[in-house]
């Protein structure tokens, strides 16, 4: 006996499919509280760096660089969700995710140094609440041009 089908059914199990792949790229997403906490971490680092106080820096930075790093193998591996497949994110996405990171670094780093060789006032705490600001705002903004990304290179596959 053979199974008929109809467009209607076809036209659901499409959606569901649809529905099924917009859920993985949603899973795999960074939320906003995740640029917050590095953001605040970074902070803290800037904060210390100012005081120029070894006893200080040292133990601060190591906590600091530990919890990000923390934060960010749990956001990768421990979250129990999907990971982000390289043809689902594709090239342009590794680019803008590692050009983002990169150019907030070198400008954090600048202004810092630079604030610094100026004779400023709290360097340190200046050009890492600068890679904060970044991070906060970019962060998300990252995220949603990743996912129209995601979403197209699925719809394109």
């Amino acid at each position: 006996m053979a199974t008929e089908f109809r467009d209607e059914d076809a036209a659901r199990s499409l959606e569901r499919i649809r529905s099924d792949q917009r859920a993985v790229v949603e899973q795999v997403i960074v939320p906003t509280w995740y640029w917050w906490a590095v953001g605040a971490l970074v902070v803290a680092i800037g904060a210390a760096a100012d005081t120029r106080r070894p006893a200080l820096v040292v133990p601060v930075a190591l906590a600091c660089g530990l919890s990000i790093a923390g934060l960010t193998v749990w956001m990768i591996v421990g979250r129990g969700r999907a990971q982000v497949s390289r043809e689902l994110l594709g090239e342009r996405g590794a680019v803008l995710m590692a050009g983002f990171l990169w150019l907030l670094l070198a400008v954090s780093f600048g202004i810092a140094f630079g604030l610094r060789a100026a004779g400023v006032a709290h360097p340190g705490l200046i050009g890492c609440g600068g890679c904060a600001l970044g991070l906060v705002v970019g962060g998300p903004r990252l995220m949603r041009s990743l996912r129209r990304a995601m979403l197209a290179q699925r719809a394109g596959s």
